[in-house]
């Protein structure tokens, strides 16, 4: 077929909409049963309806980890519903009860070798949230971070050995010493604190803080483990980080950032090629565009960004990934459906719905 496209090809696209007939099956699944017994919703029901948050396919596709948002009881006390994680097979049978009871899980994420999960959690009210790791045999799961703040994303290196994580920088001495005397005053983009991005070694524990002085929103590794790709601003403020992110590159061995990207206005996902050696990214056209709309790639290396969107695009661009080293797949709404395309580095582009 002249625009067919190999089954490996659209990997990312096939998978998501895997996860997603996955995640209506277990919605179901969850659905109680007076959901059906009785023609009337009730207050009752509303109570007992549980829905599927998120989920994530193992790296060998067997298992699915995902998380349920169960409210809280009638008789429990004030605050946000429960969101446990469960694993079930792709092959379907009874979801397995993994992380549960009155707490919360978030971004959940495979080890490299599919031996464990990470995710987010915090337990104790007066906790913050960090990063807890259980391997899929089963056992207790181990909390990864100590961070004074709350971590509020994180990946796993390549090499499973470590996990990189984002957290704001904590207040100095005199500032808690302030606060408890009761000066808890808010300056008005002033007293601003960055999101710094750490690094923990999961055997010895060992924590090093990777930047100072930049605000990071978002990162991926390189395929090797070598770099590290960041979206970061000059301030942590919610205009910068919606109009103003640049991509930037850290060496984790000379610790040495340069900026890569001079994208004008919003930023969306970016990812390196397979080999490392190219980003591609999905940013605006320019800095009025109300939205991210563009598809780019750019040499590692440094050099000039190009521009993959064919001309007089209806749409607007809103992810872009990789089919190999020499083609990138980006997703965009076409007539009310949304399509995947492929861009070369000739320009040429092809529709795959």
């Amino acid at each position: 077929m002249k625009n067919a496209v190999p089954q490996n090809a659209l990997g990312t696209r096939a998978s998501s909409r895997l996860t997603t007939i996955c995640a209506v099956y277990l919605v179901f699944l969850l659905l109680p049963v007076s959901l059906f017994a009785d023609d009337v919703y009730t207050v009752e029901d509303l109570l007992k309806t549980k829905a599927v948050t998120t989920a994530e396919i193992s790296p060998n596709g067997d298992l699915i980890a995902f998380t349920v948002l169960a409210p809280r009881a009638a008789d429990d006390k004030p605050g946000a519903a429960y969101n446990n994680l469960y694993l079930v097979s792709t092959q379907g049978g009874e979801p397995k009860s993994f992380v549960t009871g009155k707490l919360s899980v978030s971004e959940i994420a495979w080890s490299p070798d599919g031996a464990s999960i990470a995710f987010l959690t915090k337990r104790g009210d007066k906790s913050k949230t960090q990063v807890w790791v259980i391997p899929v045999s089963g056992g207790e799961a181990e909390q990864i971070t100590h961070s004074e703040t709350s971590v509020l994303g994180f990946h796993w290196h390549p090499s499973g050995n470590k996990i990189a994580y984002i957290a704001t920088t904590p207040k100095s001495a005199r500032e808690e010493a302030l606060k408890e005397k009761g000066y808890g005053f808010i300056f008005y983009e002033e007293n601003l604190k960055h999101r710094n991005l750490h690094m923990v070694d999961l055997k010895s524990g060992d924590t090093e803080q990777l930047t100072e002085g930049v605000t990071v929103w978002t990162f991926v590794f390189s395929p090797d483990g070598a770099k590290i790709a960041a979206s970061m601003t000059e301030k942590n403020l919610i205009d910068y980080r919606y109009a103003f992110r640049k991509i930037h590159l850290l060496d984790l061995g000379s610790k040495k950032l340069r900026q890569l990207t001079d994208n004008p206005g919003k930023l969306g996902n970016f990812k390196f090629s397979p080999d490392g050696k190219t980003m591609a990214y999905a940013a605006a056209l320019t800095q009025s565009d109300n939205n991210v709309s563009q598809a780019y790639v750019i040499d590692v290396s440094g050099g000039a960004a190009k521009n993959l969107t064919e001309q007089n695009f209806r749409g607007h661009i809103t992810w872009v990934g990789w089919k190999d080293n020499g083609t990138i797949v980006y997703r965009g709404p076409r007539r009310r459906a949304h399509h995947h395309q492929s861009g070369q580095a000739d320009g040429r582009q092809r529709r795959h719905t």
